[in-house]
């Protein structure tokens, strides 16, 4: 517990020293989760697991965004990163999504963060940790985010914690079922 406990304090650090030097600030990436976190609500009257994602260009636009579908087309592939980043991808006729950056409400699985370094995202932002996600019932392979982009030996930055009370309230109070 102490060793998670360093973990999210180093990483809160580094997210501040990001944030310092970037063109968007920690109100802009509160106002994305809450585009994310509707979205979630979304999908959440649909009878969908409580996660949602977005890709949002450096400027501010919204790219696309969306919400887990596993249950509705019984895909296990159809995460909301993996169907926000499919439709970004689409909308503008690229796999390359250097320039733009992927907020979800919960740290991106193994598949989600291949996804997405996939398509070439150096910035990835989220809400709920992957604790908080085993905690509601979900699995998370036991791999978290940072752990699988350290071994895949790209450079992304991750920024965590952002809306991560309400991104935690909404996960815990939606468990696996």
């Amino acid at each position: 517990m102490k060793a998670t406990a360093e973990r999210q304090a180093n990483r809160q650090e580094l997210d501040r020293q990001y944030l310092d030097r970037q063109d968007f600030d920690r109100p802009t990436l509160e106002r994305w989760m809450a585009i994310v976190l509707d979205e979630l609500r979304s999908g959440l009257s649909e009878e969908q697991s409580p996660f949602a994602a977005g890709v949002f260009s450096r400027s501010g636009d919204i790219v696309a965004i969306a919400h887990n579908t596993v249950s509705a087309t019984n895909e296990v592939s159809r995460h909301g990163e993996v169907n926000a980043i499919n439709a970004a991808c689409k909308k503008l006729s690229t796999p390359d999504l250097s320039e733009y950056v992927l907020v979800s409400s919960g740290e991106p699985c193994p598949m989600c963060a291949a996804t997405a370094l996939l398509a070439k995202m150096d910035v990835i932002v989220y809400g709920a940790s992957s604790e908080t996600i085993s905690d509601a019932g979900y699995a998370t392979l036991g791999l978290s985010c940072e752990h699988f982009v350290n071994i895949s030996g790209k450079t992304v930055q991750l920024i965590s914690g952002i809306c991560e009370p309400e991104c935690r309230q909404l996960l815990l109070a939606n468990p696996a079922g």
